[in-house]
């Protein structure tokens, strides 16, 4: 998650789940969804994955978000069941390896409720993290 952006100093603040926030400064050679962009490009709150490549290059790509209702938590699969706008959408997913937080606070899956309102996000279409409204 973008915390911050400074477009004086090329840099820009960033945390990750589970690691301590970072500086990334001299964004020298940045790239956003494929093209040659620079930091003022983004802005605090963006969810992206950040790849640092070779010889200073960044490549960042934007997540993807869905706004969705829970419906329930299913404890024996250890997956969230949310409402759907289609027929062809995937209504349930497993929790392995996402971030699951209000306003960063992480939470456990048992205190979503029905129809608790929650953003999900995702990478290459894998969810990566819920927060809940």
């Amino acid at each position: 998650i973008v915390q911050a952006v400074d477009a004086s100093r090329n840099s820009f603040t960033f945390a990750e789940y589970g690691k301590a926030v970072r500086t990334v400064d001299n964004n020298q050679r940045l790239e956003i969804g494929g093209k040659a962009s620079t930091v003022s490009a983004l802005k605090a709150g963006d969810r992206i994955q950040l790849v640092e490549g070779d010889n200073g290059l960044r490549l960042v790509a934007y997540l993807d978000k869905l706004q969705r209702k829970v419906v329930r938590y299913v404890a024996s699969s250890q997956s969230l069941q949310f409402t759907v706008a289609n027929l062809q959408e995937q209504s349930t997913y497993p929790l392995a390896g996402v971030y699951l937080h209000q306003s960063g606070t992480v939470i456990a899956p048992t205190s979503l409720k029905r129809d608790d309102v929650v953003d999900l996000y995702f990478h290459n279409g894998k969810l990566v993290e819920i927060e809940k409204r």
